[in-house]
């Protein structure tokens, strides 16, 4: 029988303003339900919205 000894995924996820790097792993994490399944996320924070004024 074959087991896996390591997989990877790669998920592309947007953030919304106000919303950040740790509300995506936790997401992620909380779905997958699963200890063994370490989760590393990668990538920048939400820029800024710009102002309608200019």
């Amino acid at each position: 029988m074959l087991y896996l000894k390591k997989a990877t995924a790669i998920i592309n996820h947007r953030l919304m303003p106000g919303g950040s790097l740790v509300d995506v792993k936790t997401f992620i994490e909380n779905t997958i339900e699963d200890d063994a399944i370490n989760v590393t996320v990668t990538g920048s924070e939400a820029s800024k919205v710009s102002s309608i004024n200019g």
